[in-house]
């Protein structure tokens, strides 16, 4: 089982991390930029350390989690690589939609495997139940050995993961936000 950090507990890291502790896997930690909505997340979650900062929740785990805005993503990746982390065998994933597996090259450029896992649904609320995953799709892009390991929690979750290539990331983008407002 993964020992799994996730930067911006909000809904989706909530939910994503109270789901995979429920399927065996080890929250280490969850961090929010309030310390008081990072105890709110691992009191829902049941596990890991409630933080503020990410280069240490990061420090904890093998499986990172950046359930982050997009316009956030690329800041706190480069953050990350600039902090003395040695980032070699962990796996970084975002949780972008729009934003290709890209964003994370300054990780990558660390030694970390990166990849972009986008669930296909909206979470409206941290108390998101784990049966919420089951069914939804996943449209992965990233390393191989990313997207590996992906498949892997997608599928445990009971979801359906896809590969999509970097090309068409922008398309699946635009298909999903026009789905869901349907």
């Amino acid at each position: 089982m993964a020992e799994i950090v996730i930067i911006g507990a909000g809904r989706l890291g909530t939910s994503l991390g109270r789901a995979l502790a429920g399927k065996g896997h080890i929250i280490r930690a969850l961090t929010c930029r309030r310390k008081g909505s990072a105890a709110e997340s691992r009191a829902i979650v049941g596990q890991g350390i409630a933080l503020t900062d990410n280069a240490a929740a990061a420090r904890r785990g093998a499986v990172i989690f950046l359930c982050l805005p997009d316009e956030e993503i690329h800041r706190v990746a480069s953050r990350l690589a600039r902090s003395r982390i040695d980032w070699t065998g962990k796996t970084v994933f975002h949780t972008s939609g729009l934003l290709l597996s890209r964003v994370l090259e300054p990780l990558k450029k660390k030694g970390a495997a990166v990849a972009s896992v986008h669930p296909g649904q909206a979470f409206s609320s941290k108390k998101t139940r784990p049966s919420h995953f089951r069914g939804i799709t996943f449209g992965l892009e990233g390393d191989k050995e990313a997207l590996v390991l992906a498949r892997r929690l997608v599928r445990q979750l009971g979801g359906r993961a896809f590969v999509i290539p970097e090309d068409a990331k922008p398309l699946y983008h635009k298909t999903v936000s026009v789905a869901a407002t349907e």
